[in-house]
């Protein structure tokens, strides 16, 4: 019975969107809970109170109100299959009910079995039902044709303006965080502040080889540059490509995927970093407010040595990373997000191989006029495990950062959203030359795009 305990957030693949407008049941039709029968469900779980209303229907096969509250009930609890059965008895023994054939046309449509669906929304349209019940019914008619292209394509167009306080976030090490990627800044000590513009490119495509089963092929491509004002050995390019399977699992609200990732990473203008990874995540809808998530990644990390430092390559090596968030919804407008990563990496060369653990806490508030608020908190600890002797001899590195964020953006019509941002971030370390501490301020415009066929 574990299934039965099992809750999917359906809404947020197809919204009911008050399909039933005045279309309804006749008040013979209309299941209403006695208050005996409402006061048996509070004294039992969902799950006995299903399997209660299931006994009463084997002996009263076509009573409209048991199988109704049935079916309405096996769909809040996640069991599609179970819904499905409830509503088919009403339309064999009452066939001429659009109430029910609307119900059943989106349960089935979270099923992703688009021909059905279909069928029984123009079975409805047939019957001449409410201007405003149309026009519903003619979206969801639409949205099946979309949803049975085989092919989408997304993605976005970004430029902007950062102003940082501390460019090289490391005024004695000689290094900078970019992505979560340690690189190095050319001749760098010394605060210095600094001005970059940037832009940002992502291509997403999907390829749908079973709408019903769920199977997709997933690629995305990413590309990012920065040109700084004064700092050029700051200049940076990254290109990532990630590709890879999914598997979807709508009656359980679930979903598996499996990716393989190349990066490409240029600093100055000249190869510094690549990374090839193996990736797999899942996710699971456990009630229609709260989704969890986890991740395992193993990287390959092939570091390329400058004209002018030999050192980098020592930090040639592998690294493994996991990850679990949880996404809730306290309201429709309020969303919080945490997230915890471990994360483990192997070089060639002892000081340089750490394990770092990080927090993240952010929230997100929907505001009127198409606005939108961010704010975020983030804490990572790395424990390196030998000690640098050119920095120390007898002190084994370990540091803990803090980024404080805050976001406020707006978007516009023709797919336009622009927003600015505040950061600011610090970094406590037992080795002084690791201590740091910057604000960061950003501009940014975002063009999205997207197409299917």
């Amino acid at each position: 019975m574990v299934l039965l305990r099992q809750k999917l957030a359906l809404t947020f693949i197809v919204p009911t969107l008050c399909l039933m407008g005045t279309v309804a049941l006749t008040q013979e039709e209309k299941p209403e809970q006695q208050p005996q029968a409402k006061l048996e469900q509070k004294k039992t779980s969902p799950a006995e109170y299903l399997d209660a209303l299931l006994q009463k229907i084997a002996q009263a096969p076509s009573n409209l109100k048991l199988n109704f509250e049935y079916a309405s009930l096996a769909k809040k609890m996640g069991l599609l299959d179970e819904a499905v059965s409830a509503y088919e008895r009403m339309l064999i023994h009452k066939p001429d009910l659009p109430r029910v054939k609307l119900d059943l046309a989106l349960t089935y449509m979270n099923m992703k079995d688009f021909t059905r669906a279909e069928k029984l929304f123009n079975e409805v349209l047939e019957g001449g039902p409410p201007e405003a019940v149309q026009k519903n019914v003619n979206a969801m008619l639409t949205r099946i044709g979309a949803a049975r292209k085989r092919h989408k394509l997304t993605g976005s167009l970004s430029f902007g303006y950062a102003s940082d306080s501390n460019a090289s976030a490391a005024p004695n090490s000689g290094t900078v965080s970019v992505f979560d990627v340690i690189v190095p800044v050319g001749n760098g000590s010394g605060e210095d502040a600094d001005e970059s513009i940037f832009s940002s490119t992502n291509i997403n495509h999907s390829y749908t080889f079973n709408h019903q089963k769920g199977y997709t092929w997933d690629s995305a491509f990413s590309f990012y540059k920065t040109e700084q004002m004064s700092i050029d050995g700051l200049d940076l390019t990254v290109f990532n490509y990630k590709t890879g399977p999914s598997y979807s699992f709508p009656k359980h609200g679930a979903k598996l995927k499996f990716e393989g990732a190349y990066s490409d990473i240029k600093l100055a203008h000249q190869d510094y970093l690549e990374i090839t990874s193996l990736q797999t995540s899942a996710e699971k809808i456990l009630h229609p407010k709260v989704k969890v998530s986890a991740y395992a990644k193993a990287e390959n990390r092939d570091f390329t040595n400058s004209r002018t430092t030999t050192t980098y390559e020592d930090k040639d090596g592998k690294a493994r990373e996991f990850g679990f968030a949880v996404l809730a919804a306290a309201t429709p407008k309020d969303i919080f997000n945490v997230s915890v990563t471990h994360r483990r990496e192997d070089t060639q060369t002892l000081y340089n191989d750490n394990i770092q653990k990080s927090f993240n806490l952010a929230y997100t508030r929907v505001l009127p006029g198409d606005m939108f608020f961010n704010a975020g908190w983030k804490v990572k600890k790395s424990q390196y495990k030998g000690v640098d002797i050119l920095v120390s001899p007898t002190v084994t590195r370990a540091d803990t950062s803090r980024t404080l964020s805050a976001l406020f953006g707006k978007k516009f019509k023709g797919n336009w959203t622009v927003s600015a941002s505040y950061q600011h971030a610090e970094a406590d370390s037992n080795l002084v030359n690791y201590e740091y501490e910057n604000e960061k301020v950003l501009l940014n415009v975002t063009k999205q795009f997207g197409t299917s066929w």
